[in-house]
């Protein structure tokens, strides 16, 4: 069994309601956060970051899992309209993209961004799920 760290806060941004659903009530029962905030798209996730998260105090995530491949805003376009944001929470959460896309070229991208700590290709079991936390 791994050495779990609870988040106090956790984002979750997927359009896949069934991996929405599944993935945090996981969490919840595992007791792996305080609360989990759960997003359907990135703009919907940045939209609550700029209205929410200027004044962080209880706002900002220490994770947030994110999808790469969403409609009206994907996980590429979320990272680069979060890199623009003068906030907190650049320097205080760790971003896993959690993807079906196994492309080279994703996770060679990935790697070139400084918030992605890592990229977990799903499906993602709970083996996956603990080593996040583990971190």
């Amino acid at each position: 069994m791994h050495a779990l760290t609870k988040a106090e806060k956790i984002y979750l941004i997927d359009d896949d309601e069934i991996f929405r659903f599944a993935t945090k009530r996981f969490i919840e029962i595992k007791q792996l956060a305080g609360s989990i905030e759960v997003f359907a798209n990135g703009k919907r996730a940045i939209d609550h970051i700029m209205t929410h998260c200027q004044n962080p105090d209880g706002c900002i995530p220490q994770i947030i899992l994110l999808d790469i491949n969403m409609p009206i805003m994907d996980g590429w376009d979320f990272l680069g309209e979060l890199e623009k944001i003068d906030t907190d929470i650049k320097s205080k959460t760790a971003i896993y993209l959690l993807t079906s896309s196994i492309d080279d070229r994703d996770i060679a991208r990935a790697n070139k961004i400084s918030l992605v700590k890592d990229y977990v290709v799903k499906p993602v079991d709970d083996d996956k799920i603990y080593k996040i936390f583990a971190r």
